[in-house]
């Protein structure tokens, strides 16, 4: 009986490893990030977001929506760094190609842990808040061969435009994360965060990050906002049931 039970122990221990090369991939890939920008703590945004986003998809146990809205942000990190290496280190095709491997470890470690349940309104809206804010660092480091990046920033000053959307992200991470919380201390997690959101975005947009980028930055605000309502309608019928 004892050596049945120490055998379900080690099954259910096993895949809590599995994890763990892609974490230790993806701090890797912030580092490798780090040191090709000339160690500017701005290069670090995506890489931490990336860091705190898998770990909490993978070890805290988190609920569906949030298990999916914090994979949608380690993916978009890791890509978000990618294409920043491939930026800094002199558009060295070798770094896509780390950017794919660490990618692929990555989803592997997040399907491995995937919970079971269902996802609400206010889950479904929180996912497209992450999927929103990596879409915001994405399109503002993707160069374009005509007109340069599509944020008007030089493709060798990329960080300038991590300034306020590698801490959109971060505030993203923040919105899942803090759907662990319970009660009014989730709604005011909820509330702040989405305020340092929408300040993220008029700041990306007085220091002329372009339309693009605007456009998904007030596109996440909104969705931010809308994911807020959903969040304390769905707690307002808890309390009533």
């Amino acid at each position: 009986m004892a050596g049945a039970e120490a055998s379900r122990r080690d099954a259910a221990f096993v895949p809590r490893l599995l994890p763990v090369p892609a974490v230790v991939a993806a701090a890797a890939l912030a580092v490798l990030v780090f040191l090709a920008a000339g160690h500017h703590p701005v290069a670090l945004f995506p890489g931490v977001a990336c860091l705190v986003a898998l770990v909490a998809a993978v070890w805290s146990r988190p609920d569906a929506p949030a298990w999916l809205g914090l994979g949608v942000v380690a993916l978009s990190a890791v890509a978000a760094s990618t294409v920043l290496l491939y930026l800094a280190g002199g558009h060295n095709t070798s770094s896509l190609l780390i950017g794919a491997l660490i990618a692929a470890l990555t989803a592997g470690a997040l399907i491995v842990r995937r919970p079971k349940g269902p996802i609400a309104l206010d889950g479904w809206l929180g996912v497209a808040a992450t999927a929103t804010a990596g879409a915001v660092v994405i399109a503002g480091l993707v160069p374009d061969a005509k007109t340069g990046p599509v944020v008007d920033l030089l493709p060798a000053d990329p960080l300038r435009h991590l300034q306020f959307s590698g801490l959109l992200l971060l505030t993203a991470t923040g919105l899942m994360v803090a759907r662990r919380a319970a009660g009014p201390a989730r709604f005011a997690l909820h509330l702040l965060l989405t305020a340092a959101t929408a300040l993220l975005v008029y700041l990306l947009a007085i220091t002329g990050a372009g339309s693009v980028v605007v456009t998904l930055g007030v596109a996440h605000a909104l969705v931010a906002v809308a994911a807020l309502v959903a969040a304390g309608r769905a707690g307002s019928s808890e309390r009533a049931g």
